[in-house]
Order: structure tokens, then sequence, then C-alpha cells
């Protein structure tokens, strides 16, 4: 439809109002629901695009992307057990969703649930061995066990996998920090700053000056 194409163009609002025609036309189309959801998203409007992406998984239960996209949606209102429970959903009708099961790891880590978020960068990455961002968020869940060199390993692999990844450099530089290796934690952190982590930054002028 010409609002997937405003939405592709960047051009959101022109793509909010096509689709919201759509939905007007087609009360169950499913696919409108949910890229007028990400419309919504892109404009800051959270309310009517987590109101939009229900509509989604209302007109189609077993639309795995609407689900996840509904959990990111709560996530980002701060509402993690139902995001929690809205990826659930997109596992259940997609098993091999990785991103959904790292999506899922991430909000259960917001509700202090580590163990559990470990169950799901897991199963993200036996899905897609080369997931980087699923190998530094185990990195973070093993962070806050005090587990520092299984965060170490993780945190290196995901440097491998995308070496711009500023927040891989920050875990792996904490990590190595509590190993006793302070030059490499360093290190680590000017690299993150210098991918424009302000936390890097920050961690770097108070430890390594």
């Amino acid at each position: 439809t010409r609002g997937v194409l405003y939405f592709q163009g960047e051009e959101y609002a022109k793509a909010k109002a096509d689709l919201k025609k759509a939905v007007s036309i087609k009360p169950n189309y499913a696919y409108a629901w949910n890229d007028l959801g990400s419309a919504y998203l892109k404009l800051d409007q959270l309310k009517m695009a987590i109101s939009s992406y229900e509509k989604a998984v209302n007109a189609d239960s077993k639309m795995a992307i609407a689900y996840n996209n509904l959990g990111s949606a709560y996530r980002k209102d701060e509402n993690y057990q139902k995001a929690v429970d809205a990826y659930s959903s997109a596992v259940a009708n997609k098993a091999d969703y990785a991103i959904a099961y790292n999506n899922r790891g991430i909000a259960k880590m917001k509700l202090q649930l580590f163990e559990e978020a470990l169950k799901d960068f897991d199963k993200a990455i036996e899905i897609n061995p080369e997931y980087a961002f699923a190998y530094n968020n185990r990195a973070s869940a093993f962070i806050k066990l005090e587990e520092w060199k299984k965060a170490l390993v993780d945190a290196d692999k995901a440097v491998k996998l995308k070496k711009d990844y500023a927040y891989a450099y920050f875990n792996r530089a904490i990590a190595k920090e509590m190993v006793r290796d302070v030059d490499g934690a360093c290190k680590d952190w000017k690299k993150s700053s210098e991918l424009g982590l302000e936390a890097g930054e920050t961690y770097y002028k108070s430890v390594c000056n």
C-alpha cells in the first residue's frame, strides 16, 4: 500500500494518514494495523501505537511480528510484564523467532529475572549463532549475576560479530575490570566512548585517568 511506501521513505505522518484510511475501509486488516502502530511509534505516539498493535493481534491472533511489535511498545512504556506476555505470544506463533526471544530476555532483565532472561538469550543464539545483540544482552545478564568470565566471552563474541557495537565494548570493559584487566577495560571504555556511548566516556574518565 502507499502507506507502507511512505513509511519506508520515513514520511511517517503521511504513512499514518494512509494507513488510518486503510483500516477504516477494512477494520480487520491486521497488517495495516501493525504498520499503523509502527508509524505511531515513529511519531512518538506510544499509546496509539499500543492500541494499533493490539488491534492487529485481535484481527490475526497468529501474527507473530505484531505480537513482537506490541511487546516492544509495552517495553517502551515500561510495562515489562505485558511486554513479556506479548513476546511469549510471538514465539508461540513463530518458534524460530530469535528477535522475539532476545526482546523477551530484555524485558525479563527489566523485571530482575536474570536467570530467565539467560534462557531467552540462549534460545536466540541457538536459532541465530551470529546474533551480536543476543550475545551482548547475555553478557549483561551474566554481569548482573556476577559471572564475569562468561560475560567476557559473550561480550567478546558480540564485538567480533559487530565491530562498531559500543555497548558490547562497554560490557566487555566491565567484565575485564572485574577480572583485574584494568588496562584492557580502559581500552574498551575508550572505544565505546569513541563510538558515541556517553557511559563509556564517564567510566573512562573516572577509572582510567
